[in-house]
């Protein structure tokens, strides 16, 4: 047990957010790991966590997988072409055809869009994806990145 020492840590209660000191016992293999520097893949795992976890566009959660962007930004372009040749808030027969346009949502239900919805909608997906880019961005130009840098003050 020679490689055990002793080490203050703040524990947090989660429902009160009182703070107290607490000694624990942990060996130097623990310690270096809980001590050991952040490094850029770790940040770019938790940017792709972020987002991959889905956007809340309009009260409702989307995917927001790399396959869900490339289809809802394809989308996107289309409803925007579309606004530029004439399609209307309201017109849910913008694509063509006799379908009334929806998007899926992450619950599997489907969610009507007009052209500028679906417009919108894309736009406000390339925001979520640029905002947290640049947020891991701003992690990794910092001179050491910080150990808690899953929390959510650092992110979008």
């Amino acid at each position: 047990m020679g490689d055990e020492m002793k080490k203050s840590v703040t524990v947090i209660d989660s429902k009160t957010g009182a703070r107290t000191s607490k000694l624990v016992t942990m060996t130097s293999t623990e310690l270096a790991e809980l001590t050991a520097p952040v490094t850029v893949d770790e940040t770019n795992t938790e940017r792709d966590r972020r987002i991959n976890s889905g956007i809340l566009f309009n009260g409702v959660l989307f995917n927001s997988d790399p396959r869900s962007i490339q289809n809802i930004t394809g989308a996107g372009a289309l409803a925007g072409l579309a606004v530029g040749a004439g399609a209307k808030a309201g017109d849910l027969l913008w694509m063509g055809g006799t379908t009334p346009f929806a998007w899926i949502a992450a619950d599997n239900t489907a969610v009507p869009m007009d052209a500028p919805t679906m417009f919108a909608f894309s736009q406000a997906v390339f925001r979520h994806v640029a905002d947290i880019t640049f947020a891991a961005r701003a992690l990794k130009d910092m001179p050491t990145i910080p150990q808690d840098f899953r929390n959510a003050k650092y992110w979008p």
